[in-house]
């Protein structure tokens, strides 16, 4: 989560979108604040993970947070990765 005050600044850090579209959600606040949070996070994401991962991603959130699933089975179909205890004590290389 982030705060509301630093969305519009991550926006235009994290993700490739035009300024003037950012520039638009500068006044946002309250519930549409929540919906620039959302594209904050659907943008950082795609360029983590790729476009194609959003759909996987909104299905879990759905699936969690708007009734269905428990929280672990609704995670089943995301990424996963492994690291051993030797390679979190290396850190980031």
């Amino acid at each position: 989560n982030t705060a509301d005050d630093d969305v519009i600044r991550f926006l235009k850090l994290f993700t490739e979108l035009d300024l003037a579209e950012i520039e638009k959600m500068e006044g946002w606040t309250g519930a549409e604040i929540n919906k620039a949070k959302i594209v904050l996070a659907d943008e950082a994401t795609a360029l983590l993970h790729g476009r194609d991962s959003l759909k996987a991603i909104h299905d879990t959130i759905d699936s969690m947070f708007k009734g269905g699933k428990s929280a672990a089975a609704s995670t089943e179909g995301l990424a996963r990765i492994f690291v051993t205890s030797d390679e979190a004590a290396e850190g980031v290389k």
